[in-house]
């Protein structure tokens, strides 16, 4: 099978998150595309984040689609989640299997800094997107070539600007959210009280 991996905070998902899971999907022809929540991700061990709980179950709602698989890998495992402990633990379990790292362009820009990141990229296929004609696009292709050696798969795709972090400041100041996620992701956000104070 071919599997994708969009891993996150998610904190909340959005249809960002969405909008690149799908069309990862079909452009890769995936079999399924497993989300997966970060624990204590490395990049923002210092900042505070929702529940564990509270993530998983917005993810649940948010990827509702059947290409979907949401689980908590991740959650199940003690202290920081390092993306390169996932994907050894996927590939032992199913070794039959091809994987795809799906990550934005921002987070392809500093592969190279990530946790083991040569055994990482050794067991999936690096994925990211950008648009060919874009002023990024050959930064992108540069880095890809000549940091990480080749080997990753640049989606055609035009961004979908919505944030997490604009999510929750849209909360905590009163303003409609209803475009930037799933009904039911909103409605979950309101009923529990998420996001109503600034963060530190």
């Amino acid at each position: 099978m071919r599997i994708g991996i969009l891993g996150g905070t998610f904190d909340p998902p959005h249809n960002g998150h969405i909008y690149l899971g799908e069309n990862f999907a079909r452009a890769l022809s995936l079999d399924r595309v497993l989300v997966i929540p970060a624990a204590i991700p490395p990049h923002k061990a210092q900042k505070k984040i929702s529940s564990d709980e509270d993530r998983l179950a917005m993810c649940r709602l948010a990827f509702c689609d059947p290409v979907f698989d949401v689980t908590d890998l991740e959650l199940r495992r003690e202290g920081k989640s390092y993306t390169v402990d996932t994907l050894t633990e996927l590939t032992q379990k199913h070794p039959e299997d091809a994987f795809f790292l799906l990550i934005g362009s921002d987070m392809l820009l500093f592969f190279d800094q990530w946790y083991r990141w040569r055994e990482l990229k050794s067991m999936c296929t690096l994925c990211s997107f950008t648009r060919s004609g874009d002023e990024s696009y050959g930064r992108l292709l540069d880095y890809s070539e000549q940091v990480l050696g080749g080997g990753v798969q640049l989606l055609n795709l035009p961004a979908m600007e919505i944030s997490s972090t604009e999510v929750r400041r849209r909360v905590r100041e009163h303003e409609p959210i209803g475009e930037l996620l799933p009904a039911s992701v909103e409605e979950y956000i309101v009923g529990h009280g998420l996001y109503r104070e600034e963060r530190t």
